[in-house]
């Protein structure tokens, strides 16, 4: 019967290390998810009453759950990983487990978490969106080196403004003189005032 009650006991403990040892579990979002399924399997024999309560192991279930003193124990061992905000996000984006495990894993940090994935998830997508606008925008102006500008191709609304514009900027004494001065300061002295080469 003791050997019996030993054994129940280590069950969800031997199960943990095992499914935290096998390849298809090599992920850190697997941990908190596991480690609370052990947690709770420990938690119901310590709770258990009647023909299921535990006669001679209850002590080992304490001491696996809440050993005092400085070492052992659940809670001295693992309660700083339920707080590590890297390992709680590990497991939220998790396919397996996500957000809805939070109410076994870590209830207070659920909110937390669900703000920073929103968070991470924005920033992602505007980088991935500016890296592609400015892809987009480098093939565009390749695609445009060497081509004839025409009225069209400036936007339709306003256009008469636009075009002036463009010429006020890159045509005319203006720009010549910028593009003199520009030569000027990079050191070439074969540009000749006021003619761009």
């Amino acid at each position: 019967m003791v050997l019996q009650e030993y054994c129940k006991v280590m069950k969800p403990l031997a199960n943990c290390l095992d499914r935290l040892q096998t390849e298809e579990n090599a992920y850190l979002g697997v941990l908190l998810p596991t480690l609370t399924l052990m947690r709770l399997a420990l938690e119901r024999m310590e709770e258990a009453r009647g023909d299921q309560a535990l006669t001679y192991a209850k002590p080992l279930v304490r001491a696996l759950l809440r050993q005092e003193g400085n070492k052992g124990g659940f809670n001295n061992r693992f309660s700083a990983m339920f707080k590590d905000l890297d390992l709680l996000m590990a497991s939220a984006l998790h396919p397996n487990y996500g957000m809805t495990t939070f109410n076994s894993v870590a209830p207070n940090m659920k909110e937390e978490i669900f703000q920073r994935i929103v968070k991470e998830m924005k920033a992602l997508i505007r980088q991935e969106t500016e890296e592609r606008d400015n892809n987009q925008d480098m093939e565009a102006m390749e695609e445009h080196e060497e081509a004839t500008l025409k009225k069209s191709h400036f936007p339709a609304k306003y256009r008469d403004q636009w075009v002036t514009l463009f010429i006020k900027y890159n045509t005319g004494s203006q720009a010549q003189q910028q593009w003199s001065d520009y030569q000027h300061s990079w050191g070439r002295p074969e540009a000749k005032e006021g003619v761009p080469q």
